[in-house]
């Protein structure tokens, strides 16, 4: 296993812990930019003109490459956390507002009795009882005995 694999871990902390867990993240990021990135940087810079197309400039690069990489791991991890922070408060508001909102009631019985009281539907029931009526008597009578 090499130094420079990475591993990916998960665990949770505190709601309230959330803003001082992203600050450690940031002051990580912030400290390989101070201190490795600076001291990369001035040395590949001191490189000596017959030496910067040689391996060792290569390889100091290449390291210059691997921190830069660490501190975009860092800052997209704290980025991840706070989108699904405001992801979050933004689910728990509009379950919050969804809960405010009254639903019409509707009072069955006072409808039903309305609807019941109509001389149009009255009249809708006549009908299709009559008609009811009339296609009952011209359907054959069924005979039991028959299969």
């Amino acid at each position: 296993m090499n130094k420079q694999d990475r591993v990916m871990l998960q665990y949770s902390v505190q709601l309230d812990e959330v803003p001082s867990e992203l600050k450690r993240l940031i002051e990580r990021a912030e400290f390989l930019t101070r201190s490795d990135l600076e001291q990369q940087f001035k040395k590949l810079k001191a490189t000596d003109t017959t030496e910067i197309l040689q391996q060792a400039a290569l390889a100091d690069v290449a390291r210059l490459r691997t921190t830069i990489a660490n501190i975009d791991v860092i800052l997209s991890d704290t980025e991840n956390i706070i989108n699904g922070y405001i992801s979050m408060n933004q689910e728990e508001e509009q379950h919050m507002q969804t809960e405010q909102e009254v639903e019409p009631t509707i009072d069955v019985a006072d409808d039903l009795d309305n609807i019941l009281e109509s001389s149009d539907l009255s009249e809708t029931i006549s009908l299709f009882k009559q008609q009811q009526g009339l296609q009952d008597a011209t359907k054959p009578a069924k005979d039991s005995t028959s299969k």
